[in-house]
């Protein structure tokens, strides 16, 4: 089978697996129990546009906005509009119907203590049940669910929509009475529904109705985007490199040896730095990410060194909250705006529209000046020499003090002695010292991420009007095409653009693997640069149509947190595999159940060094990550927020208390004792502003429990405090991806457990995610004792750790018995009153010399130059790491201790900030 048969084969069989998987939103009666809180709404300028925002009655919009702020990952608001009345059989049973044509996102927001609704017009989705229940009418096999879906109009609904509605709907569905709808704008009363709904009809004898109703509805798991897109694919004549790597035997060009510029204004690890020159040399990376050691800030880093280059980047993830951390990193951290496309957010085409045609009037140019663009250029590339220049300056003042050093501590004392200290004495005297020589350094090299940020930004400007000088009309017709329903109109204008130029007005793209088929066309290689977030989590299927559109991919994930689920069977799945003659195919590569796509490209990248694993964590206090560390990562984790005062404080607080998991499997005891913890804190925190308010999560491994504790907070506090502490209540899927300043965890566990209880829990994925969502506290709650769990227990491995300390708080011991210059500097600091002096001393994942607190500060001394284990400077890399994570180091030269003590003390003291 060759090379383009196997991934259509492949296309079509994930097509299959993925549609039988699929659990789209499906109502076939707005007023069942898969709808909650819902509204008949008598206001048809909701559907025409002509109010932007209406009002919404003060009690229903009061208590669906505490639904929204406490489900806010499973429900969403959904607008109904047009309704099929009947009844039909469902497995032998008589059903009601009253099923709306058209869903539509609807937005319910707050100004002033009043609410509002903002009906989102532009992505309506044709309601499944409609068609299921009129298909046997349908005489034309081309009339499908997709079919109705693109001939139907979209946007809002004037007169001459409303007719085009009905003609589609007559022409094919020829039975149905469409009478009420051509009445409209008139639309029914509450009154009127519910009389209908209660009258007596013949089966399969259906009518429609123009009335809106509004509700709660669980979000779907799929979308159908995604199935339109792998049915493209299965027929495509042409496939993207990342997507043979995976799939096939093709051999992709390996250059891993080429060094890369990189001009993102941040400082980054040896791991994140070798994950950049991997994205640039190689089809495939993939980047492993255990909790909190900056995955999203390295894709943001990537990103940015991408578009440094005019180089497009799209990011994809299932999960909104991943994307979107990346993309405030950009903006906000990088301090880098107008770059980013948030794709998944619901008002992104009209950013985009409006940014298009500002672009097109010139209006946001006017930053640009090409003497500023060029000032920006030659200043950092003087900047880049300075600091090579300086490198050098160290590196060879370091060999200098090594030879120094042994001079001064092992040669004899004599007259060559002597004179050799007169002519080292008169030499240092010419020199900086090495301790301005690092911090010159630090300072230079902040420097120059601000000339980056600033030259980022005027060089992104300056191909930006270039591009709009010279293609013009590509920004046009892409501006055209936006104004076009979904369909066959959209497309036409989109195959006339180039979109490489229209990328250098937008050149990162950040989307829902979900969304992307409503956002860009599924060109092949569209992009120079694709990532997948969180790709444990992303299923085969859906990441073919985002890989399609990649020349190079980086897959960014972590094995060890929860997977995507599927509930497809095995021997559905096999079945599925024969119909396409996938049976000879790696297993790894078809296994759509079970596997990821970050499991794909484990099994099928060539080289190791095409993966990287990210080993730094920034998140979390040093005991609530040490568990995870040592159980789940053999111990590999720097953790990089570990600091003599952070050793000593306890993050990780068990609660034992006197509960029972009821028959309706809740535990009311533990959520008392979670519910009384966050008043303690709400009400600890009650003058604060929502910006310095720490954010709460509470988590529970079990969903009968997470739903009575939604309840219950939503009884015990307000909108206000729900969203000031940015409240998340879920299982551990719901929180793959977040983290939160404080954690509460109920296990919802007593002594009459259920083994399966303990399995389920047991499982690392769900513990690992479970205890690694806190960065400063984290509250455990157990109606158990923990002598009375089975000792093989994850759970019960992780509350004896607890119960010691996280670390061994006693110094290490790696010096030699005499270190005559450590000793000696211990021993000034001591006169000058510093007690709190530590030696060879492991902070941010690196042995430090010396590390002192003093006034409650930290404070590292690199001592160099004295032969001995420390006698080594630190490495600039390293160097500059402290420095972004906010720890001074000042770095010591025995020689000038030696022989111009006085100028150190002085030096010494002024760094420590000691006042004599």
């Amino acid at each position: 089978m060759t090379t383009k048969n196997t991934l259509q084969n492949i296309a079509a069989y994930f097509r299959d697996c993925y549609q039988s998987d699929f659990r789209a939103i499906h109502l076939l009666d707005f007023f069942s129990k898969k709808v909650t809180q819902p509204l008949v709404y008598e206001i048809p300028e909701l559907l025409t546009g002509k109010l932007q925002q209406t009002l919404a009655p003060t009690d229903w919009g009061r208590q669906i906005a505490s639904d929204l702020a406490v489900y806010t990952k499973e429900k969403n608001l959904l607008c109904g509009a047009f309704f099929l009345s009947g009844k039909t059989m469902m497995i032998g049973k008589s059903q009601r119907v009253f099923a709306p044509l058209y869903l539509y996102n609807i937005d319910l927001f707050e100004e002033d203590g009043i609410h509002y609704l903002s009906l989102d017009a532009e992505r309506p989705m044709i309601n499944p049940a409609f068609f299921d229940c009129l298909k046997s009418e349908v005489k034309d096999e081309t009339v499908t669910l997709d079919y109705l879906q693109n001939k139907l109009p979209k946007g809002y609904l004037n007169l001459d929509k409303i007719h085009e509605i009905v003609a589609v709907l007559k022409d094919c569905f020829p039975n149905l009475n469409v009478e009420s709808i051509e009445q409209f704008p008139q639309m029914s009363s509450l009154e009127e529904i519910e009389k209908m709904r209660k009258s007596r009809t013949k089966m399969n004898s259906f009518s429609l109705v123009s009335g809106i109703c509004i509700g709660l509805v669980n979000k779907a798991s799929g979308s159908r985007g995604v199935l339109n897109e792998l049915e493209m694919l299965s027929v495509d004549d042409e496939f993207s490199q990342p997507l043979k790597a995976l799939f096939t035997d093709a051999e992709m060009p390996l250059k891993t040896d080429v060094k890369v510029d990189f001009f993102a204004p941040v400082t980054l690890s040896e791991s994140q730095e070798k994950i950049i020159e991997s994205a640039e040399n190689n089809v495939l990376t993939m980047a492993i990410g255990p909790p909190g050691t900056g995955k999203s800030f390295t894709i943001a880093a990537l990103a940015v060194n991408f578009l440094s280059q005019q180089k497009s980047v799209l990011i994809a993830a299932r999960n909104n909250q991943a994307v979107k951390v990346v993309a405030d990193k950009i903006e906000q951290d990088f301090g880098i705006k107008n770059v980013v496309v948030r794709a998944g957010k619901d008002d992104y085409q009209k950013f985009l529209k409006k940014r298009l045609n500002d672009l097109l009037l010139g209006i946001g140019l006017g930053r640009y000046r090409i003497t500023k663009y060029l000032r920006a250029e030659n200043l950092l590339d003087e900047t880049i020499a300075h600091l090579e220049s300086l490198e050098n300056e160290i590196s060879n003042r370091e060999l200098e003090e090594l030879k120094d050093g042994d001079f001064l501590a092992l040669s004899e004392n004599g007259i060559f002695k002597k004179i050799k200290r007169f002519f080292l004495k008169r030499k240092m005297n010419k020199y900086r010292p090495f301790w301005e020589l690092l911090f010159e350094y630090d300072k230079i090299t902040k420097k120059k991420h601000g000339l980056i940020k600033e030259w980022n930004e005027q060089h992104f400007l300056h191909y930006l009007k270039k591009s709009l000088k010279d293609y013009r009309d590509d920004f046009n017709t892409f501006v055209d095409g936006l104004y076009q329903d979904y369909g066959s109109l959209r497309d036409g204008f989109f195959s006339q653009v180039n979109f490489k130029n229209v990328f250098n007005a937008f050149p990162i793209w950040i989307v829902n693997t979900a969304d992307i088929d409503r956002v860009l066309p599924m060109y092949k290689e569209l992009f120079d640069l694709v990532i997948i977030d969180e790709a444990s989590q992303c299923d085969i299927a859906s990441a073919l149509p985002v890989l399609q559109r990649g020349a190079k991919a980086v897959i960014v994930g972590d094995p060890k947190q929860l997977r995507h689920l599927s509930f497809l069977p095995i021997n559905q799945q096999r079945l599925l595999q024969e119909k396409h003659q996938l049976n000879n195919i790696f297993t790894a590569q078809v296994n759509y159940r079970d596997n990821s796509i970050l499991d794909v490209a484990s099994a099928t990248i060539k080289s190791q060094e095409q993966v990287q694993f990210l080993d730094e964590h920034y998140r979390s206090m040093p005991d609530i990550i040490a568990f995870s560390n040592q159980h789940f990562y053999d111990g590999h984790l720097k953790i990089m927020t570990e600091t003599p005062s952070t050793r000593s404080i306890k993050s990780v607080f068990f609660h034992q208390v006197e509960g029972k998991r009821s028959v309706r499997g809740f535990n009311k005891i533990e959520a008392d004792a979670v519910i009384e913890k966050i008043k303690t804190l709400v009400d600890f925190e009650a003058d604060l502003l929502p910006t310095l308010s720490q954010s709460i999560g509470i988590l529970s491994p079990f969903r009968d429990q997470v739903n009575y504790l939604k309840n219950r907070i939503q009884g015990q506090f307000s909108i206000t405090e729900i969203q000031k502490h940015r409240m998340l209540i879920g299982t551990p899927h719901a929180f793959q991806g977040e983290e939160k300043d404080v954690m509460m965890i109920s296990f919802a566990i007593d002594e009459e457990s259920h083994p399966s209880t303990f399995q389920y829990l047991n499982r690392e994925d769900v513990f690992n995610v479970s205890i690694t969502r806190a960065r400063s506290v984290q509250h455990l709650f157990l109606s158990t004792s923990i002598a009375s769990l089975s000792p093989k227990y994850l759970l019960t491995k992780y509350l004896q750790s607890i119960e010691k300390p996280a670390f061994k708080i006693e110094e290490t011991t790696t010096w030699p018995a005499l270190d005559y210059f450590m000793e000696d500097v211990e021993a000034t600091l001591k006169k000058w009153g510093v007690d709190d002096v530590k030696k060879a001393y492991h902070i941010a994942g690196l042995e430090i010399d010396m590390v002192v607190v003093y006034d409650d500060e930290t404070y590292c001394i690199d001592l160099v130059g004295y032969p001995g284990d420390f006698e080594y400077a630190i490495p600039l890399h390293r160097w500059k790491l402290l420095s972004r994570l906010g720890i001074r180091v000042f770095a010591l030269p025995y020689s000038l201790w030696n022989l111009e003590r006085e100028q150190c003390e002085e030096a010494l003291q002024h760094f420590l900030e000691i006042n004599n």
